[in-house]
């Protein structure tokens, strides 16, 4: 399993940098290895928002189903992620003088047969979250 965990400083308040995080439809503006991240029903926001999120890897799209499992405003997101990569984000939010710290926590495994491509994922992983991570602190500053 591949894991990555990083804090961000960043200038919008809390309420605004939960608000943008927890609307997965943006995870393409700060996550370049996400391609698209489209709704898949109802609701768009909150506990039980599901996206169908295409992520690059090694010049491959991946196809992966992205669920807000637990939300607390504005302190809280964690999203499961299924497909042939599985795995958890978990975002928590904190006030920071005028702006937020994000402690921004990510775990991803392959399944099936592209488990053959874990230790790959896991080489790539530091580098995938420190992309995230510049995205995030870059969009909500």
């Amino acid at each position: 399993m591949a894991s990555y965990e990083s804090t961000v400083e960043v200038g919008a308040d809390p309420e605004a940098a939960f608000d943008y995080l927890s609307d997965l439809s943006n995870l393409p503006e700060w996550d370049p290895s996400v391609r698209s991240a489209k709704p898949s029903g109802e609701p768009v926001t909150g506990v039980g928002a599901r996206f169908d999120v295409e992520i690059g890897f090694y010049g491959r799209g991946i196809q992966t189903t992205h669920e807000i499992i637990e939300a607390e405003r504005p302190s809280r997101l964690v999203v499961a992620v299924d497909g042939k990569i599985t795995g958890r984000i978990e975002l928590r939010i904190a006030p920071s003088g005028e702006g937020s710290t994000i402690d921004y926590r990510a775990t991803a495994t392959m399944k099936g047969l592209a488990k053959l491509l874990d230790k790959g994922l896991k080489l790539a992983f530091e580098g995938i979250g420190e992309n995230a991570s510049a995205g995030m602190r870059k969009q909500l500053t």
